[in-house]
C-alpha cells in the first residue's frame, strides 16, 4: 500500500517536472518570438526612416534594438547609415561586429566593401570582395563590386577582364554592361583634338584686331605615362606663326608624376624656345601638390623664367584647385593666381567648371604663351599692371568617343601706356572650343 502511494507521488512529481519544463520552454520561445517580432517591427521602422532620408532617427531605432540584444540586421543598417554620412570609422566598427560573429555574412561583407570603396581604400575593398568570392566564386554582386573598385583604382585591364567574365556568366547584367563600356574608354590609347581660340579686345589693344590661335594635337597613352604632340598656329599683330610642342607625363610612382614640356618656333609671335618641368605628388586625403617652372626664350628680349605651384583636392564629384605663378626680373616679381572649381558628372570627360584669376596676366594662357615684349613696346605698352579674369567651361562626351569642350573668359586689364604715360583699362573677351576623338 505504501509502495503504491510512493509510486503515485513519484508520478505526480514527474508530471509537474515535465510540465514545468514545458512551461519554461514555451515561455522562452514566446519571449524569443516577441523579441524577434518587436525587433523586426523596429527594423521596419528604421528602414522607413532611411527611405524618408531621416538617418538620425534610423540610427536611434537601431541603437535601441542593439541595447536590448545583438541583432545583425540592426548593426548592418546602423553601419550603412554612418557610411552614407561619410562617417567611415563608425561604419567599420559596426560592420566588424557582425563579421566577428559571422565572417561569411554577405550583407555585412557587401556593406563594408561599399564603405572602403567610398573611403577610397581600394585594396581593402578588394580584400573583402575576395573573402566573399572565396566562399562563392560565382557571386554576381561581388564580382561586379570588385570590377568597379578595380576601375576606380585605375586597373582598367583587370576590370575589363572581370566584367567580360561576369557577362559570360550573367549576360543580362545591365550594370556590368555599362561598367564595361566605361572601362573600355580608359583602355583607349589614342586621342586627336582640334582647338580654336579667339581673343577680342576693348580699350587696350592698339591694333584692335582679334587674336586667333588654333592647334591640333595627338595624345598617346603608354605605360610610363601619356605623351602629347601639338602644333600651334596663331595670327596676332597682323603676323602669322607656328609653334611645335611636346608634352609628357611620366609616372615616377603610384603617388608621383612629372609634367615635361618643350616647344620651339621660328615666328616672333611665339617664344623661340619654351620648356617646363613640374613635379606632382598625391598625398593625404586626396590632396595633390605640385611645384615647377617654365622658361620662355624670345629672340629680341631676355629669357623669362616663371615658377609655379598648385594645391588640388578631389571632394566627391568636385575638383578644387589653386595655382600661382611667380616671375622674377630686375624690376621685381610679377605674380598671378588662379582658383578652379569643377563639378564632374558621369566620368572625367563630363564636367562643368569655373576659374577666377588675378595678377599681372589675365589668364594662364596669356601667362604661358605671352608674346614677345617687343610687340607690346611697339604698341605703346610698358607693362601690364594688373588684371582680373573669370572663365566658365563645359565638357561633354558623346558616344564614348567624341568629346566637346567649350569655354568663355572675360578679363579686365589695367596697363601702363608708355606713349601717354598713363594707365589704361580694357576688357579682353576669349572664346575657345575643342573637339576630340578617342580611338
Amino acid at each position: 500500500m505504501n509502495n503504491n502511494r510512493l509510486n503515485k507521488k513519484i508520478d505526480v512529481m514527474k508530471f509537474f517536472s515535465v510540465r514545468s519544463r514545458l512551461i519554461f520552454v514555451n515561455m522562452v520561445l514566446i519571449r524569443v518570438f516577441v523579441i524577434s517580432t518587436v525587433a523586426g517591427q523596429a527594423i521596419d521602422d528604421a528602414q522607413k526612416y532611411v527611405r524618408e532620408g531621416d538617418r538620425a532617427n534610423a540610427r536611434r531605432v537601431c541603437k535601441t534594438i542593439l541595447a536590448k540584444a545583438f541583432d545583425s540586421d540592426a548593426c548592418i543598417l546602423l553601419g550603412r547609415t554612418y557610411a552614407w554620412d561619410n562617417q567611415f570609422d563608425s561604419a567599420r566598427v559596426e560592420l566588424q561586429k557582425v563579421l566577428s560573429f559571422s565572417p561569411g555574412n554577405n550583407d555585412a561583407l557587401s556593406a563594408i566593401v561599399d564603405v572602403e570603396y567610398w573611403a577610397g581604400r581600394y585594396d581593402e575593398a578588394i580584400g573583402y570582395c575576395n573573402i566573399a568570392l572565396a566562399k562563392d566564386s560565382l557571386a554576381e554582386p561581388f564580382l561586379v563590386k570588385k570590377a568597379r573598385v578595380l576601375r576606380s583604382k585605375g586597373s582598367f585591364a583587370r576590370s575589363s577582364q572581370l566584367l567580360e567574365h561576369v557577362l559570360r556568366l550573367y549576360p543580362s547584367n545591365g550594370e556590368a554592361m555599362q561598367l564595361l563600356k566605361e572601362v573600355r574608354i580608359h583602355l583607349i590609347q589614342n586621342k586627336i583634338a582640334v582647338n580654336s581660340t579667339f581673343d577680342f579686345f576693348d580699350g587696350t589693344a592698339s591694333d584692335r584686331e582679334p587674336w586667333q590661335l588654333y592647334y591640333v594635337q595627338y595624345t598617346r597613352k603608354m605605360n610610363p605615362g601619356a605623351v602629347i604632340g601639338r602644333l600651334n598656329y596663331a595670327h596676332r599683330y597682323g603676323k602669322y606663326g607656328y609653334q611645335a610642342e611636346l608634352d609628357a607625363y611620366p609616372h615616377l610612382s603610384s603617388s608621383d608624376y612629372l609634367y615635361l614640356n618643350f616647344g620651339c618656333s621660328g615666328s616672333s609671335i611665339f617664344p623661340g624656345q619654351k620648356g617646363g618641368v613640374e613635379w606632382f605628388h598625391s598625398f593625404w586625403k586626396k590632396y595633390e601638390f605640385s611645384f615647377g617652372s617654365r622658361v620662355l626664350h624670345f629672340r629680341e628680349t631676355k629669357r623669362s623664367l616663371i615658377y609655379t605651384t598648385s594645391l588640388s583636392k578631389y571632394a566627391g564629384n568636385f575638383w578644387i584647385s589653386a595655382r600661382a605663378y611667380f616671375s622674377p626680373d630686375k624690376l621685381g616679381t610679377s605674380f598671378s593666381a588662379y582658383g578652379f572649381l569643377r563639378r564632374y558628372f558621369a566620368d572625367p570627360e563630363n564636367y562643368l567648371g569655373v576659374r577666377i584669376g588675378g595678377g599681372s596676366a589675365p589668364d594662364e594662357r596669356m601667362r604661358l604663351y605671352q608674346l614677345d615684349l617687343s610687340h607690346l613696346l611697339a604698341s605703346g605698352f610698358n607693362n601690364r599692371l594688373n588684371s582680373q579674369s573669370f572663365k566658365a567651361e563645359y565638357s561633354r562626351m558623346f558616344d564614348h568617343r567624341w568629346i566637346v569642350n567649350v569655354g568663355a573668359t572675360v578679363a579686365r586689364e589695367k596697363s601702363w601706356m608708355q606713349t601717354t604715360a598713363s594707365t589704361r583699362y580694357g576688357i579682353n573677351w576669349n572664346f575657345e572650343s575643342m573637339i576630340s576623338y578617342q580611338f
